[in-house]
């Protein structure tokens, strides 16, 4: 029992010690005093204090990206601070500063991190990992009903998920990535299509969708302005704009509430 306690607290201490670091690597250089607790709202000097501190915090160990990763962990702090009220929880900010340091720091295996960090693509591919931590982390919807605890073990697993093309078209051909990389047009759709020369006719559409229809909801937009509507509801709609060769077009319409029928 006494050693059960003894690992209890050391848990407890573990975590207290973590979440410090966090919040003096992330959270303290945000702040505008120790009296205020406010956020600074200037962008610039936000930035300026981040990015001086980086010496000084385990980011540090990215080399040159250890700004950008210093300051998207601390958007993404300050965007769960805006959104709840309050900083994310001490076991919380222990389980992403483990996480980060197990990622730049403290690997078990330094062989298989140095492999993996021997080239550019490598060390892109682990600072990309590095930065959706806390972001991931603070946007789970699981995290009301999980506690976060940091492990006792110097390894954590990070997949990378990549997308192909299932099919031909724009740039992209099956199988093709998709990646940061990737520079072409992602697809081919062209909704253009020539303008009719019309015939002078009126011209009648039917829509039917099955299903009753709210009232004052129905709308006609042509070349995505609003030419008619259904005024108060009274199932009849009225309207009328000018084409392209400025002529006047008149739309009216009928409507079946209760039905789902637009004539």
């Amino acid at each position: 029992m006494v050693a059960t306690i003894t690992q209890y607290h050391n848990r407890i201490n573990t975590i207290n010690e973590k979440a410090a670091l966090f919040r003096q690597a992330v959270i303290n250089p945000q702040v505008e005093s120790a009296n205020t607790n406010r956020f600074i709202t200037d962008n610039a000097e936000r930035n300026s204090q981040l990015k001086a501190v980086v010496k000084d915090t385990i980011f540090d160990a990215a080399g040159e990206q250890g700004p950008l990763l210093l300051g998207v962990t601390a958007n993404a702090v300050r965007a769960y601070y805006d959104q709840r009220g309050c900083l994310p929880s001490a076991e919380m900010m222990a389980s992403a500063y483990h996480t980060i340091e197990n990622m730049l720091v403290n690997t078990a295996n330094h062989k298989i991190m140095d492999a993996a960090t021997s080239t550019s693509e490598g060390i892109i591919k682990r600072n990309h990992q590095v930065a959706l931590i806390v972001p991931t982390m603070l946007t789970s919807i699981t995290n009301d009903m999980v506690t976060h605890i940091p492990p006792n073990y110097d390894k954590s697993e990070i997949f990378a998920i990549t997308r192909r093309a299932g099919s031909t078209f724009g740039d992209l051909k099956k199988g093709d990535l998709i990646d940061y990389s990737f520079h072409g047009q992602y697809s081919s759709m062209n909704q253009r299509q020539p303008v009719a020369t019309g015939d002078g006719t009126t011209k009648e559409f039917t829509k039917s969708i099955g299903m009753p229809v709210r009232k004052e909801l129905v709308r006609v937009y042509h070349d995505r302005n609003l030419v008619a509507e259904d005024l108060n509801g009274r199932g009849l709609l009225s309207g009328h704009f000018v084409d392209a060769d400025g002529q006047a077009v008149t739309v009216t319409g009928s409507i079946d509430h209760d039905n789902g029928g637009i004539t």
